[in-house]
C-alpha cells in the first residue's frame, strides 16, 4: 500500500486503506499493551494517537493528560498533549507544554517550530518567531513546515529575498502545497519579479480550485453512501 500511495498519491481509496491498516495495528498493539500494564504511558499515548487520528481530541486530550501525569519527564508526552492543543488553536497551553517538552527533549524540533508557528498565528514579534524557528532548523535543517514558516516570518520583517530561497526549497519539495505558491508569489511580487509571481499565483488557483472540486466530490460520495443506508 505505501508503494501504491506513491505511485497514485492523488488515489484517495489508496490513502483509506493505507489509513485503515495503521488503525488496526494501533488497535492491536493497544490491546496488548493494555494487557500488560493499563496505566502504561503507552497506552495512554497509543490511545491519544487513535483517538486524534478520529478527530476526537476531547478524548485524545485526556489519554495526553494521563501519560504526562503518569510519565510527566519523559521524552514525547508533553509533546502530543502540545500538539492536540495546537490543532486546536488553543495557542497558550501549547506553547506551554512544547516548553515542557523542551524541557526534557531539548532536540524536539517539532516542539521547537510550532512555538514559533504559534507566535506567527497570533500575529506576535515577527524578530521572536524568526529566532524560534531558526532554532528548530538548527536541529532539523530539513524540517519544511519551519522552512515555510521562517519564510513568513522574514515576509514580515521585509526579508523578502531571504525568504524566496526557503520558499522555493518548499515548493520543490511539496509542490501541491497551495499556500507555499501565494507565500513565494508575496516575495516575489515584493522583490518585483512581476511574471515570477503571476506564475505562481495561477498554480494557487489551480491547487485551490482542484482542492474544492475534491472536496465537492468527496462530500456527494459521502451523501450518496449516506442514502443507501437502511
Amino acid at each position: 500500500l505505501r508503494r501504491l500511495s506513491q505511485r497514485q498519491p492523488e488515489n484517495p481509496e489508496v490513502w483509506y486503506l493505507l489509513g485503515k491498516v495503521h488503525m488496526k495495528l494501533s488497535e492491536e498493539a493497544l490491546s496488548k499493551l493494555s494487557a500488560l500494564d493499563p496505566n502504561s504511558v503507552w497506552v495512554h499515548e497509543i490511545s491519544g494517537e487513535v483517538m486524534e487520528s478520529m478527530k476526537n481530541y476531547d478524548g485524545a486530550l485526556l489519554e495526553y493528560k494521563k501519560a504526562v501525569e503518569v510519565a510527566p519527564q519523559q521524552a514525547g508526552t508533553h509533546y502530543h498533549l502540545g500538539n492536540a492543543y495546537w490543532s486546536l488553536n488553543m495557542w497558550d497551553v501549547a506553547t506551554e507544554q512544547f516548553r515542557a517538552e523542551l524541557a526534557n527533549d531539548p532536540s524536539n524540533c517539532m516542539a521547537q517550530w510550532k512555538i514559533g508557528n504559534i507566535i506567527l498565528e497570533q500575529h506576535g514579534d515577527s524578530s521572536q518567531a524568526l529566532a524560534e524557528v531558526q532554532k528548530a532548523l538548527g536541529v532539523c535543517p530539513n524540517l519544511m513546515g519551519a522552512r515555510v514558516d521562517r519564510a513568513r516570518a522574514l515576509i514580515k520583517l521585509d526579508r523578502h529575498a531571504e525568504a524566496v530561497k526557503d520558499l522555493e526549497v518548499a515548493v520543490k519539495a511539496d509542490p501541491a502545497e497551495s499556500s507555499t505558491h501565494f507565500l513565494l508569489a508575496q516575495a516575489y511580487r515584493a522583490l518585483g519579479r512581476t511574471q515570477e509571481a503571476q506564475a505562481e499565483m495561477k498554480v494557487f488557483s489551480k491547487l485551490e480550485e482542484s482542492s474544492r472540486a475534491k472536496t465537492a466530490e468527496r462530500a456527494k460520495e459521502l451523501l450518496q453512501e449516506k442514502s443507501k443506508e437502511p
